[in-house]
């Protein structure tokens, strides 16, 4: 379940970012969008997928979904990048450098390793959508600013700035929801 509902939440935040792109007039061919794609395809099945799987750990699961984050999110965020960069150069479309890796990853590890932790307590305690929207928020206004930062301070152009914090602010968002959706979801099956 929450595979599906990892992959519709990439595809949402690519047709987000789209329209980020076309409000600033900088939209594009459709070799730089399957590039962008496959790359929120796997960023958002990897992180979803590793929360989950944490969640699935009753007794403790808080702590499983802080260090399933911690591991899962630089560990996405590297396939994503490289499926990212292999299918531009597959396809001729060059790739602006952006931030430096590293720092990136750290930020989204220590992120997601946040975000599990408050998730499993909030799932814990039965607390509903708006608890897991709030979750989400707050990771992405903590450490999305940061890295939209990153991103600015390596000149990018004000479009792509722009998506990277819309896209750092409404992932983590939607990827709580994901996993609030996939928990109600498999309650009523049981």
């Amino acid at each position: 379940m929450v595979a599906w509902l990892a992959v519709l939440l990439g595809m949402a935040m690519e047709t987000l970012l789209l329209a980020v792109a076309a409000g600033f007039r900088a939209a594009t061919a459709p070799d730089p969008f399957l590039a962008d794609l496959a790359q929120k395809l796997s960023w958002s099945f990897l992180v979803c997928l590793g929360l989950a799987a944490g969640s699935a750990v009753a007794r403790a699961r808080p702590v499983a979904m802080g260090i399933l984050g911690f591991v899962c999110a630089p560990l996405a965020f590297n396939v994503a990048r490289a499926l990212h960069k292999g299918l531009a150069g597959a396809l001729g479309v060059t790739v602006a450098a952006g931030p430096a890796p590293f720092a990136v990853a750290a930020l989204k590890a220590t992120q997601y390793a946040l975000l599990g932790f408050v998730l499993g307590h909030i799932s814990q305690r039965g607390w509903g959508a708006l608890a897991h929207v709030g979750a989400g928020l707050a990771a992405g206004l903590l450490f999305g600013i940061p890295i939209a930062a990153l991103t600015m301070a390596e000149g990018a152009p004000p479009a792509v700035a722009a998506a990277r914090a819309v896209n750092e602010l409404a992932f983590p968002v939607g990827c709580s929801l994901v996993l609030y959706t996939a928990e109600i979801l498999g309650q009523r099956r049981v």
